[in-house]
């Protein structure tokens, strides 16, 4: 058994399973909903189970449980690092550790919640017509303003038929960061002051050549001392670093009830 488990054959559709777990850990209702983003979308929640657990015995794909009281704790699912390797390839095997374990309680409900978001978003788009491209997963993509850095939730680009993209970062927030504050700590204040700052940055029309991730700044001149505005994968390679020209065109701050202002 253990034989075929391992030789289990890598299908179409699982690659698809394996690219939406490199964005964020999912349950198997999340799964359901986002399958419809697929070529070939499952049927039903047992046929999802099903799948993921054939794959959890491949060691391509691991489960885990939320801390939820009561019966019947919720499972959920993330890449292992063979899933990863099968999916990266060689020249990307290496990724956080964090993404290959279960996520720590104090961050359940975020991650939850922000799964929830990004399988919205990936289904409302595709039933649009829009492409969604370039993602960037929790922490894995970093915006520096002067000597100050934001890790956003998560950052991608929607891609209308025509090939316009429009480019989002997304802070989803739980009532529980701080408004205000005067520590140098993470609050609201000071990311709505960072992605203002980073307004400047974006282009108000189509881009002649546009890219993703951002590649250069364009400082105005009435600013005398523009902020270093840089865009940085987590990993910190030199060569995976950029000056910002094109940050976003819109910033997005989401409330754990999906409402956004962008």
């Amino acid at each position: 058994m253990a034989t075929l488990s391992s030789n289990l054959l890598l299908t179409a559709r699982d690659l698809e399973i394996l690219t939406a777990l490199d964005r964020c850990p999912l349950t198997a209702e999340q799964f359901l909903k986002l399958s419809q983003t697929f070529a070939v979308p499952f049927t039903d929640e047992r046929r999802v189970r099903e799948r993921l657990q054939q794959l959890v015995a491949a060691g391509r794909v691991r489960r885990w449980l939320y801390a939820t009281a009561g019966r019947g704790a919720l499972g959920y699912y993330t890449l292992s690092r063979l899933g990863h390797l099968l999916l990266r390839g060689d020249e990307e095997a290496a990724a956080a550790r964090r993404a290959f374990g279960p996520v720590g309680i104090a961050r359940q409900f975020h991650t939850l919640r922000l799964a929830d978001f990004i399988v919205h978003t990936a289904t409302s788009a595709h039933r649009a017509g829009l492409k969604l491209s370039g993602f960037y997963r929790e922490n894995a993509f970093r915006l520096t303003v002067g000597q100050e850095s934001l890790y956003p939730d998560c950052a991608f680009q929607l891609v209308t038929p025509s090939g316009f993209p429009f480019s989002f970062f997304v802070e989803l927030d739980n009532s529980t960061e701080a408004i205000r504050s005067d520590k140098d700590r993470e609050s609201w204040q000071r990311k709505l002051r960072l992605y203002d700052a980073l307004r400047p940055c974006c282009s108000t029309g189509r881009p002649a050549n546009p890219t993703w991730p951002p590649t250069s700044c364009r400082w105005p001149k009435n600013l005398r001392t523009p902020p270093c505005a840089t865009g940085t994968s987590a990993t910190g390679d030199p060569q995976t670093t950029w000056r910002t020209r094109h940050h976003s065109d819109a910033s997005m701050r989401c409330h754990s009830s999906h409402r956004a202002a962008v």
